[in-house]
């Protein structure tokens, strides 16, 4: 499968901010649940400003989207964002997205990432490097914890 990568336009952020609602509705979350993500997964137009954001697309079909925010001065950022359509689970989307996070970092001569992760999404993190860090309050869900991780950046560039 071709996917390439782009950088995101403010005007697709409603359609953005649906991807990523549908992509976590992929595990299972009740309506309720799905209400209380809506703002934290919605892009705002400031999103754009002070963040690269990037879709992954296939025969010109947005199929996913990640969001980083570097700061260059303390040589650290944030992988904010990154998800794929459900019908692109598994496909290779996200390990593309990933990839491009830290190749990204690097050439800004970032030297971690933090994120903090749905607890589905936990284990393909871990599997490309990311190591758990702490378990943080969610910023939807009241009394709901889910894990910090952090990604060291290495010198080497990502292949994808």
């Amino acid at each position: 499968m071709n996917i390439e990568l782009s950088l995101a336009n403010v005007t697709e952020a409603e359609y953005l901010s649906k991807l990523c609602l549908e992509s976590k509705q992929y595990w299972g979350y009740s309506d309720a649940f799905m209400a209380n993500c809506i703002d934290e997964l919605s892009f705002k137009a400031t999103d754009f400003d002070d963040s690269i954001i990037v879709t992954a697309r296939v025969k010109n079909k947005i199929c996913g989207v990640a969001q980083l925010r570097l700061n260059i001065k303390n040589k650290d950022g944030e992988l904010v964002k990154l998800f794929v359509h459900p019908n692109f689970i598994s496909q290779g989307v996200g390990t593309v997205l990933y990839h491009w996070a830290m190749n990204t970092a690097r050439e800004n001569n970032i030297k971690e990432l933090l994120l903090d992760a749905d607890p589905n999404a936990e284990a393909f993190y871990i599997g490309h490097g990311a190591i758990k860090i702490a378990d943080v309050p969610s910023a939807s869900i009241v009394g709901r914890v889910i894990p910090q991780l952090k990604i060291c950046i290495h010198n080497e560039k990502m292949e994808f």
